[in-house]
């Protein structure tokens, strides 16, 4: 088998995360569904993989999107209330 050959295009490699995932009983709760819903596939899979550095990879980034996407609007809602403070504390008119 050469280098890349076990998985050839997206379907199989879904597939394959699927039997992966799919085997492991450490996973799946007693009803059969995945432990912490179907959102949490691609960190199961991450751990079945590559093991625990891969799976600490993974979180690590899935923490670091959710602060990028909660830090943009605070920004913006801090940096609107700044302006509103500034514009009645100096009795400036903004215009824009």
């Amino acid at each position: 088998m050469s280098p890349g050959g076990l998985v050839s295009d997206p379907v199989s490699a879904l597939s394959l995360g699927i039997a992966l995932v799919a085997r492991e009983p450490q996973f799946l709760n007693p009803s059969g569904s995945l432990r912490g819903g179907d959102n949490m596939a691609a960190i199961h899979l991450s751990h079945v993989v590559a093991g625990d550095l891969f799976l600490g990879f993974i979180s690590a980034v899935a923490f670091a999107t959710i602060l990028a996407v909660v830090s943009g609007p605070t920004l913006s809602g801090a940096s609107a209330i700044a302006l509103g403070v500034v514009a009645v504390v100096l009795d400036i008119a903004f215009e824009g």
